[in-house]
């Protein structure tokens, strides 16, 4: 561009403000036109602008075959198996359970222990009659199916088992430590059922298991008697031993270690399909 020496410079300058001015002004609406075609799931060109890319969910199963129902079925307690403990037998009073998801339980324990003021509130997995922790289940797996094995009593002592069937090992594998943080939290804990406030004193069972065979158990101590929970962990099963003594009735640590290993070594019986 020549110049020409007959015009002002003043002239020049105004010229070249509008210049930058122009390419301002074409910045900001191509900022703009980019903007709201990301606001608005297009991009420039009027294409829908590309989904994320995430990783595709896998369902998770078992690292073999997942052992099912009807085997879970099969650990029902043998009459062998009851007479190693007080000479339990089947109790009238025990009203079996249909086959009910684990979510079930967790909503009823913790509708009971919310209502009651139980302290720490953590804790309402303690009274569970089924395998439960405060972190499991998860979402992911309140579906799972637990079965009733039945009610037994003896002289002084009442016992229920309850098995939960993952449906994937990885969940089942990680039960048993869920439970370890939650047997310190709870080492006191108090909540009311029908008018009374219950306080417990519970802390951890040393167990004794066979290979392949993982666990957690706890002992609780009130005025009410004494309870013992034993949560047994075999691929994509866990099964809860509940026992209950009437007050001043002692526990034998024989018999509970000898009901233990009986219900390990049925577990450890099941037959994959």
């Amino acid at each position: 561009m020549s110049i020409d020496p007959s015009t002002p410079p003043r002239s020049y300058l105004f010229v070249w403000i509008g210049v930058i001015a122009a390419v301002l002004v074409a910045g900001v609406f191509v900022g703009l036109v980019l903007l709201l075609s990301r606001l608005l799931g297009t991009t420039a060109d009027g294409l829908a602008a590309p989904e994320p890319d995430y990783p595709p969910y896998v369902e998770a199963g078992c690292s073999t075959s997942c052992l099912t129902e009807e085997q879970a079925a099969r650990l029902v307690p043998s009459a062998e198996a009851l007479a190693l403990f007080d000479g339990l037998e089947p109790d009238p009073a025990h009203v079996a359970a249909p086959p009910t998801p684990i979510g079930t339980y967790v909503d009823d324990v913790h509708g009971a222990y919310f209502t009651g003021d139980g302290d720490p509130i953590v804790c309402s997995f303690a009274l569970s009659p089924a395998p439960i922790s405060p972190a499991s289940p998860s979402f992911v797996s309140r579906d799972d199916v637990v079965l009733d094995l039945g009610g037994y009593a003896g002289a002084t002592t009442t016992v229920t088992q309850f098995v939960r069937v993952f449906e994937s090992d990885i969940y089942s594998s990680r039960y048993p430590s869920s439970l370890t943080s939650p047997i310190k939290q709870c080492a006191h804990y108090e909540y009311t059922v029908e008018g009374l406030r219950r306080t417990v004193e519970a802390y951890r069972a040393p167990l004794d298991l066979p290979t392949g065979v993982a666990g957690a158990g706890w002992i609780e101590t009130s005025a009410e008697g004494s309870r013992v929970v034993v949560d047994l962990q075999l691929e994509n099963l866990a099964l809860r031993t509940v026992i209950v003594s009437a007050p001043h009735a002692e526990l034998s640590g024989d018999d509970i270690a000898a009901l233990v290993a009986a219900t390990a070594e049925a577990m450890l019986a099941l037959e994959h399909v």
